[in-house]
């Protein structure tokens, strides 16, 4: 009787464990699946921030060319160059946005992400 009480013991011990176990895959699996739309949105987003940029530039060599012709004030170029400058900031935090959403990802499947420690010039 005791051998058999062992045996279905362990046998429950087993399915906890498995129980245990396919929550964690569930749970992994969902965070893998969270970090992957983030990151597919983030790159979205700086296409977005691209395009943005490129209008910018385009509106601030419309008004660089007015202004220089006679026929565009100074307020116009300066609103067009800070215009171009907040499109550029929202590049760059769309950018940095994305990487840091590619390393959540990364540390979602496992792979591990250890900051640059090289200094770029």
């Amino acid at each position: 009787g005791r051998r058999k009480a062992e045996v279905e013991e362990a046998k429950q011990g087993v399915a906890q464990a498995q129980a245990a176990r396919d929550t964690v895959e569930l749970q992994v699996r969902a965070e893998v699946a969270g970090a992957q739309a983030r990151v597919s949105a983030a790159g979205q987003n700086i296409e977005t921030a691209t395009a943005q940029v490129g209008s910018a530039e385009e509106a601030y060599t419309v008004a660089q060319a007015r202004y220089a012709a006679g026929k565009g004030i100074i307020v116009e170029l300066l609103d067009a160059r800070q215009a171009l400058t907040e499109a550029q900031q929202n590049l760059v935090a769309a950018q940095a946005q994305y990487r840091a959403t590619l390393a959540a990802l990364y540390r979602a499947i496992g792979w591990d992400v250890a900051p640059d420690t090289a200094v770029k010039q």
